[in-house]
């Protein structure tokens, strides 16, 4: 195998031979690579006398699969899950070449593709229970473990709520909650100490404040002020951690707990929208005191729910042109928040688009797995398998085709997609911890989209589907219209179909 790897690696061996017939060399750990060479080989070489010993975390293909009428979103689909498959070993690993480290906010991005891909959730548990116990070092985490390597990054440490809760929305497994209660209340107390008298964190300067990696795409984030002072990305994510730390309390049945931290995300957020957006032109700024709006800091403020109704206008048009001005791991939050804001048509655009800042690219640069970063000169060491830039697993399977656990896990089907115009067909099968679910749509014309959804008998389903601004959305199953109401931009069912077979017919109403 190549042993100067481009991602710093020295793979060399050298192997000395007793010459006394078959031998066994064992090697002190794993190599990843995609080709080897032999020289001087003393004879021909067939499939018999070289082989490979492919190594990774259980990976079944069959339990997912995605076909597509859009060829590149399938490839970009099949680049991801390569990416996962080898990402993914005895836990979340950043890359399998470099640092072969779980790490914590990698680990997020890739345990909720892994989730989707595979419908194992055990090795994500394993990654949040291994991060609890780092909280022996240090209450606010450690954002390798395990690991002999003793890096601490805050943005990833406020991103362990967000794994929890992500986890505990696929199992409903309370016990499981309730067991990390101590490291949450731990952690949250970790990150009060930096609460400035508005609530803010600022100058959390015992852990690497990261903003996104490589530092050459965070869209000119005015770094030096921000970990001097409040870091706007840094409190977008602890307002992330205090509402999903609330839910979390509130699941366990402590609901005193749950609203005293109610208490103090509502005073953190409106703090932020006070102090944070530019009044000039209504965008989140990248710190307190700061001239610069960099995409992160309003895209993670959308993302979060922190942006004021009178500025959401700014944001969205603000994100429209920086498009995809950040890393591959950021990229998750930017569409996550686009999709949420009801910009599916956008989100697919950059999904699927041929800008330098893409998953084109990588296909391009002749990647087989989805990247450490956008393409291979955009950073010096760049791992050519990095999971954490496998964000589109996780949208198409949740929110292009709407597979969602519902309030008590996958007892219930949350079906909610959102339907890109431009994706005329796609088919997703992916299987769940009560089995496999499958869903078929078509767009028929440019008001009316088809939609053939099977799921296991035992597994109600609720619909629901974005209504058009203004307009209304007309929906039968197996021909029969169904009544419902919109409310927020939605239009929900008024009760849930069973499981089994449903034929869905949506009529989109613009207005």
């Amino acid at each position: 195998a190549r042993y100067r790897m481009r991602a710093n690696c020295e793979y060399r061996d050298t192997w000395t031979l007793r010459g006394g017939g078959e031998e066994i060399v064992q090697l002190f750990d794993y190599k990843g690579f995609r080709y080897v060479e032999i020289l001087n080989s003393p004879g021909p070489l067939d499939r018999k006398s070289v082989w490979v010993r492919r190594r990774t975390y259980p990976f079944d293909p069959k339990r997912s699969s995605f076909s597509a009428s859009d060829e590149l979103l399938k490839r970009i689909w099949d680049l991801c899950i390569n990416g996962i498959r080898y990402g993914c070993q005895e836990v979340f690993v950043d890359c399998p070449t470099r640092e072969k480290g779980e790490y914590l906010g990698d680990s997020y991005v890739t345990a909720v593709s892994h989730l989707y891909a595979q419908g194992d959730p055990r090795l994500t548990a394993r990654a949040i229970d291994q991060f609890a116990l780092s909280s022996r070092i240090c209450p606010g985490l450690m954002s390798v473990a395990p690991a002999h390597l003793m890096q601490e990054i805050a943005d990833h440490s406020l991103q362990w709520p967000l794994m929890l809760e992500e986890y505990y929305l696929y199992t409903h497994d309370t016990a499981f909650v309730k067991k990390h209660l101590p490291v949450l209340w731990g952690l949250l107390r970790y990150f009060a100490r930096y609460e400035n008298p508005d609530g803010l964190l600022e100058r959390v300067d015992e852990k690497w404040n990261l903003v996104d990696w490589p530092s050459n795409l965070r869209d000119g984030y005015d770094y030096d002020r921000a970990i001097k002072g409040v870091n706007t990305v840094l409190n977008a994510f602890y307002a992330g951690t205090l509402t999903a730390a609330a839910r979390l309390f509130e699941a366990a049945g402590d609901t005193g707990t749950s609203a005293w931290i109610r208490d103090r995300a509502r005073r953190h957020a409106e703090s932020f929208k006070r102090l944070l957006f530019d009044p000039r032109t209504g965008l989140a700024v990248d710190a307190l005191g700061s001239p610069h709006s960099s995409l992160h800091a309003s895209a993670l403020a959308l993302y979060f729910g922190l942006v004021p109704e009178k500025n959401r206008a700014a944001v969205l048009e603000h994100l429209r042109r920086k498009r995809l001005s950040c890393g591959v791991y950021i990229a998750f939050y930017v569409l996550r928040a686009l999709l949420d804001a009801g910009e599916t048509d956008f989100a697919y655009e950059l999904v699927t688009s041929h800008d330098k800042h893409s998953w084109y690219t990588m296909l391009k640069a002749g990647a087989t797995a989805c990247m450490e970063a956008w393409g291979p000169d955009q950073k010096w060491n760049t791992s050519w398998c990095h999971p954490w830039a496998s964000a589109p697993v996780g949208l198409i399977a949740e929110r292009f085709m709407g597979l969602r656990p519902g309030e008590k896990g996958w007892r219930e089907l949350d079906f909610a997609p959102q339907t890109p115009r431009a994706l005329k067909e796609a088919q997703l099968t992916i299987t769940t911890p009560r089995g496999r679910i499958t869903v078929r749509h078509e767009i028929k014309d440019p008001e009316t989209v088809l939609y053939d959804l099977t799921t296991p008998r035992s597994m109600l389903v609720q619909i629901r589907f974005p209504a058009p601004s203004g307009g209304g959305v007309r929906v039968s199953v197996e021909g029969k219209e169904i009544e419902g109401k919109t409310e927020n931009g939605w239009w929900r069912a008024g009760k849930p179909l069973p499981g089994g077979r449903n034929k869905i017919r949506v009529v989109f109403k613009a207005q």
